[in-house]
């Protein structure tokens, strides 16, 4: 194959890649559960409250983002 067959065909394949890794990470949640105690002292120090986080934390990135906890 030639550059300017390979060219086009790579540049194809790494947009795929990039589109298909965006749609993963907003349909896949990521959790966040090593951040918990992080969350939990900066909430602490700011607020004085003291707060808890015993569920999953989880973070949804794409279209519409959230920020889960319970």
């Amino acid at each position: 194959m030639t550059w300017n067959i390979k060219r086009p065909l790579l540049i194809s394949v790494a947009v795929l890649a990039i589109l298909l890794t965006g749609f993963g990470l907003g349909v896949v949640p990521i959790n966040l559960f090593f951040l918990k105690t992080a969350i939990s002292e900066a909430a602490r120090e700011q607020t004085g409250a003291e707060l808890g986080i015993e569920g999953p934390l989880r973070l949804r990135l794409g279209f519409s983002p959230s920020l889960s906890a319970s």
